[in-house]
């Protein structure tokens, strides 16, 4: 289970950025249909964390970086629940010796962007309603 936090930053006018936690957990590297493609599972609904069905985020694979998305592809569990998956590359994989199977430290950062209205624009989307 996790909680979600939220903290709001001001970037410029009309933009904030959502300061949210970072998610940790080891995940088992699954290859993706017999391709040389690869994913891990994220163990968070992203849906009931954040609102959206795709989430972009900075992540960490045993240390090297990506940035990417956390997305709902269709994967499920054994229960039947939806999964929210993101990819981990070909080159990332060779950096960090590791392959399909193996087990890798994951650390995922939500990088939220949220367009926010001015008094004189929330005045206009009124009048337009």
């Amino acid at each position: 289970m996790y909680l979600c936090i939220h903290k709001k930053m001001n970037l410029s006018i009309g933009w904030q950025l959502l300061l949210t936690m970072t998610h940790r957990f080891t995940a088992q590297i699954i290859q993706n249909e017999g391709m040389d493609a690869a994913y891990v599972v994220v163990p968070v609904d992203i849906r009931a964390c954040y609102g959206v069905g795709r989430l972009k985020v900075e992540a960490l694979f045993d240390g090297e970086h990506y940035s990417g998305s956390v997305v709902n592809m269709g994967v499920r569990d054994g229960e039947g629940n939806i999964c929210y998956i993101i990819g981990i590359t070909k080159a990332i994989r060779k950096k960090i010796g590791k392959s399909f199977g193996d087990w890798v430290e994951v650390e995922l950062t939500p990088i939220i962007l949220k367009k926010t209205l001015n008094a004189t624009e929330k005045q206009m989307a009124k009048r337009l309603k």
